[in-house]
């Protein structure tokens, strides 16, 4: 989780170097990402509290993993195309 917001945050930095993109909005990717998150944080702890939930999270976690890494995948796939876009505007401006 923590490494696909650090690519994030280094492909916004680059873009705000490189290019005039400003505009970075979220994605449906990255909202579902953020939502199996939360479920998967509240699970754990209700999990803590309630022994009987205790395999529960499980499968949260796993969701909330495959969802981050996917929406990582989009980020980044997002970016290239924003890259590719400038870098071809700016080759056939000269």
């Amino acid at each position: 989780i923590l490494g696909r917001d650090v690519v994030i945050l280094g492909m916004v930095g680059a873009a705000l170097v490189l290019t005039s993109e400003r505009d970075f909005p979220p994605s449906f990717w990255g909202k579902l990402s953020t939502a199996c998150q939360l479920a998967a944080a509240v699970v754990v702890l209700v999990a803590g509290a309630f022994p009987d939930w205790r395999r529960r999270p499980a499968l949260l976690l796993w969701m909330a993993a495959t969802a981050t890494a996917w929406s990582g995948v989009d980020y980044v796939w997002r970016g290239i195309k924003v890259l590719r876009t400038r870098v071809t505007i700016a080759a056939g401006q000269h």
